[in-house]
């Protein structure tokens, strides 16, 4: 059998639930954008 990996997650116990607001937040990107070059090869 041949697994793939799609996404490395991290896993912590914390005393108590988040909500789906508190969530959603956490994920959220910081406001405004960055310009990325690609790399020359």
């Amino acid at each position: 059998m041949i697994l793939k990996v799609k996404e490395l997650v991290l896993v912590q116990e914390v005393p108590e639930a988040l909500t789906s607001e508190q969530l959603r937040a956490e994920r959220k990107p910081l406001p405004g954008f960055w310009v990325e070059k690609a790399v020359p090869r």
